[in-house]
């Protein structure tokens, strides 16, 4: 069985996607992003995970993938056009919402998604990171060759 420091990472992850893009109203506003369902399929099954053992490494690694997809998406296509998505843009005057509390909250979602896709980068990377510390960990060290001058 794996130690927890990739667990602890994908219980993190987790969190962090689920609080901030496994939602509802955020798939409205992804709609017409190059993310496929097979994609979101493979993040949260990414989160699946309770216990690891090495053969699982592969499986992570491939659902990783997915995750980069996603992000690069996000920061892609939505970043720079997420005011004109969410209807709160002063650039597109005809489709902006009246209701002002719903305003408020739009720009409050556009203001800290930077941060949170920016967030979702940080744990993934630190997860591969500790994927390659544990398979570092794990790789037998190559037999050293006797020395020269003692045969």
């Amino acid at each position: 069985m794996i130690d927890g420091g990739i667990l602890t990472t994908l219980r993190e992850l987790r969190f962090e996607f689920e609080k901030n893009f496994d939602q509802s109203w955020f798939f409205l506003i992804i709609e017409t992003l190059p993310i496929s369902l097979r994609t979101m399929r493979e993040i949260r099954e990414l989160f699946d995970f309770q216990t690891l053992c090495s053969r699982d490494i592969e499986e992570i690694q491939e659902k990783i993938l997915e995750l980069e997809k996603f992000i690069k998406a996000v920061r892609d296509f939505l970043l720079p056009r997420v005011k004109e998505k969410l209807n709160i843009s002063h650039l597109d005057p005809e489709h902006m919402i009246d209701d002002k509390e719903q305003q408020l909250l739009r720009r409050f979602v556009a203001g800290n998604l930077p941060f949170n896709i920016n967030r979702l980068y940080e744990l993934t990377q630190r997860l591969k990171n500790d994927i390659k510390l544990y398979q570092i960990r794990i790789t037998p060290e190559p037999e050293s060759l006797p020395d020269a001058s003692v045969i």
